[in-house]
Parts: C-alpha cells; structure tokens; sequence
C-alpha cells in the first residue's frame, strides 16, 4: 500500500479529526513522521489544506492535536506503533 508520510503535526491532526486513520508513527532523530495511508480522500484533505480551503470541527481537531502530540512528544515507541481503535472520526 502506499503511504502519504509528513512530519507536519498540524496537518496530521487535520486528517485524522476528517477521518483519516493513522497508520503508524515513528520518531527518527528526534522527528516524528506520521504515516497514512495514502488515498483519493487523503489527497483531496491535503489540497484543501494548502490551499486554505479546509474546514474541521474545532473539538475534534483539538482532540486530535493532543494525541498526535502525546505521541510526537512522549516516550520513544519500541516499535513503530499502529493506531486504530484510539483514533476515531
């Protein structure tokens, strides 16, 4: 499968409060890489978001932005980790 990858934690927590699930995180040099797979949908998200064109439910995108930077900022992961059931749309 192929996969949209981006270190951007703004526009992670776009994607996943519109639904797109987080695939995996790793953190490399102190950088943390989000991973999604990548679809149609995903890259409708991503182009409406460059081109300041996108809108999100407030609640959700903080709720997203606390997970991701949990994630990005708290221990680093064993292993590369999967997120399916803690993130939801």
């Amino acid at each position: 499968m192929n996969h949209f990858i981006t270190k951007d934690l703004y526009l992670s927590s776009y994607l996943v409060s519109s639904g797109c699930p987080l695939e995996s995180h790793n953190r490399i040099d102190g950088i943390t890489i989000f991973s999604f797979d990548r679809t149609r949908e995903l890259e409708l998200l991503v182009e409406s978001y460059f081109s300041l064109k996108a809108s999100v439910n407030p609640i959700k995108y903080d709720e997203a932005m606390k997970l991701l930077r949990n994630l990005a900022m708290g221990p680093k992961p064993r292993h590369e980790n999967t997120l399916s059931s803690r993130v939801a749309a």
